[in-house]
């Protein structure tokens, strides 16, 4: 451990310096003045329901698990403003060598211990390592001292199986637990963070040949279901004006049901419209007939009665006339409210015949990849067709879904590679046996 040398010199020019340091802060970025180069920041922020925290880690380059971190934040809370923590802690730390030493608590400057030394007896021996528990050391360890055998590689991948459970756990945990009903919690299963903690690994193919090998034994679907979800993704990004088309066909389908009740209401409206004009038509040639039907005698002749009713008649006569204008004008209507209705049904008829030439040509049906199930699941966002927002973002995230199809088939090829050696192996003993 050469690299211990120089490192302990440095840090002892850090801890000389933390005298004229007064914040956190000031902690910080003398670390980073110190070790110029030489390290890797790393910020965690955690926002889940009645618990928040923020940390600035900073791990050396081939330091063994040394480096410094600020953390921050209420931690847990409650209603009514209480809080668990206050203020700025920082801490220098040494992960293998199990020490740390805090510099600030809540803010506040701390004493120095006496253990400084106690940071620098590291043991990466195999046994040792059994027993680390944050995978993130491995990337600062050269890769020449570690004895890398098949039980520190399936002891790592258990680990990181079980940080994964946890996570998935606590995503159960915290909906159920959520303020707002689940809706600001989004549930990722136990192999999306396994399979995302491995990534970071990725190049590191003696550690992979093994991992890889035991989350396929694991969860065996996991990558093809991915892989076909990037290629179909992937896809209709590559035949979007398609899509758009589609899209354009489901909205006005939306509205269709709606649409139709429409139509029939107009077609209704104006049927009972043009019956109630006729029922009144009806009832006055009723009433022209039965004054046309009356008999006169001399009386009535000479009181006049004839000559009223004849006024009567012809009042009746001119509102016969403009009953049958109305229910002429409500035929023609009602005629044009079918027809609108026949075009529209031939209309719809047309773009789901279209939209069915299009799918016919298309490998993969429309698939939302892009919305938020929790808070996106209305047809229309801020006005806009739900599905033609999932197609832009989509669009949008073409090249993190082409990076995400090379890791995938990285992956995979790992679980490929490491069952031929296998397989190999075994044809080989067999060969001997013969």
């Amino acid at each position: 451990m050469v690299d211990l040398i120089e490192i302990k010199n440095k840090m002892k020019n850090f801890f000389d310096e933390f005298q004229n340091i007064n914040t956190p802060d000031e902690a910080m970025e003398k670390f980073k003045e110190i070790f110029k180069d030489e390290y890797v920041e790393r910020f965690t922020d955690v926002d889940e329901p009645y618990y928040e925290s923020h940390s600035q880690s900073i791990y050396l380059k081939a330091g063994y698990g040394i480096g410094i971190v600020k953390s921050w934040g209420p931690f847990d809370f409650a209603g009514g403003g209480l809080i668990s923590h206050f203020g700025e802690d920082v801490v220098v730390f040494s992960e293998l060598a199990d020490e740390y030493i805090s510099l600030f608590e809540s803010s506040k400057k701390e004493e120095i211990s006496a253990k400084i030394d106690s940071l620098y007896n590291i043991d990466i021996s195999t046994k040792n390592l059994l027993s680390v528990e944050n995978d993130l050391v491995y990337d600062f360890i050269p890769e020449s001292e570690l004895e890398n055998t098949d039980e520190l590689f399936i002891s790592r991948y258990k680990n990181l199986k079980m940080q994964a459970e946890l996570k998935h756990n606590n995503d159960i945990d915290n909906d159920l637990i959520s303020y707002y009903g689940g809706l600001d919690v989004t549930i990722h299963s136990t192999e999306y963070y396994l399979y995302n903690s491995l990534l970071r690994s990725q190049y590191n193919e003696k550690f992979m040949n093994i991992a890889i090998t035991l989350f396929n034994q694991d969860f065996p679907s996991y990558f093809n279901d991915q892989i076909n979800e990037c290629n179909q993704a992937l896809y209709i990004i590559e035949n979007k004006e398609q899509y758009y088309k589609l899209i354009d066909i489901y909205e006005n389908d939306v509205g269709s049901a709606c649409r139709e009740i429409d139509f029939v209401q107009d077609i209704r409206l104006a049927e009972n419209e043009k019956s109630n004009l006729q029922l009144k038509l009806d009832n006055l040639l009723d009433e022209i007939k039965s004054i046309k039907s009356i008999k006169y005698n001399i009386i009535d002749l000479i009181k006049g009665s004839k000559k009223k009713n004849l006024v009567i008649l012809n009042a009746k006569q001119k509102d016969i006339e403009a009953l049958k204008e109305k229910i002429e004008t409500k035929e023609k209507e009602l005629d044009d409210a079918n027809l609108s209705y026949d075009q529209w049904i031939d209309e719809m008829n047309e773009g789901k015949k279209k939209a069915a030439e299009i799918e016919a040509n298309l490998k993969y049906p429309f698939k939302d990849f892009t919305l938020n199930p929790n808070t996106e699941d209305a047809i229309y966002l801020n006005g806009e067709y739900a599905l033609k927002v999932s197609l832009d973002r989509l669009v949008n995230e073409k090249n993190s879904y082409i990076q995400k199809l090379r890791e995938l088939n990285l992956m995979k090829g790992y679980v490929s590679s490491k069952i031929l050696t296998l397989k190999n192996e075994k044809e080989e003993i067999y060969e001997k046996t013969i």
